[in-house]
């Protein structure tokens, strides 16, 4: 079985919480620590560079960066 992800472990990706009807705030930039696969859907463990705390978002809360590489798994420019 494979199992593929939108977003790689080690990328920047765009937290979002205005899609939330409950929520309000700005843009957050992430940085994805790992990956899980449920029935549920992909979820991504993600760390806040200011405070280190690490979380765990949906797939459809975050956005990606253009920049990274998915098949190389770096940003290019980068060893991998």
């Amino acid at each position: 079985m494979k199992f593929e992800s939108r977003y790689g472990i080690g990328e920047i990706v765009i937290y979002d919480p205005l899609k939330r009807k409950d929520a309000c705030g700005t843009d957050q930039l992430l940085e994805v620590q790992g990956v899980s696969f449920s029935m549920e859907g992909t979820h991504y463990f993600c760390r806040y560079p200011t405070t280190g705390v690490t979380a765990v978002f949906s797939e459809k809360q975050l956005e990606g960066d253009p920049l990274f590489d998915q098949e190389k798994g770096c940003y290019e420019g980068t060893d991998a």
